[in-house]
């Protein structure tokens, strides 16, 4: 047999174990700090929204609810 021990050999780029997982965060929030992260991310997502609603063109706007006798007004 040949004998490789004392021998170090260069590994391949594909061999090499990732230093830090994407998953895991870098940093440790606060929980006020996560309060407000989270509260900016849901006002980019209604940006978002109302961005590809004006694109796209809105839904049919819903039907307004029956007064409370449960049937509809004659007109």
């Amino acid at each position: 047999m040949k004998d490789t021990e004392g021998k170090k050999r260069r590994k391949r780029p594909d061999e090499q174990p990732p230093e830090a997982s994407p998953d895991s965060p870098v940093v440790s929030y606060t929980p006020e700090q996560r309060r407000m992260i989270r509260n900016g991310l849901r006002i980019w997502a209604r940006v978002a929204i109302r961005s590809y609603m004006r694109k796209h063109g809105a839904a049919l706007p819903l039907p307004e609810a029956a007064p409370d006798g449960g049937e509809e007004e004659a007109q």
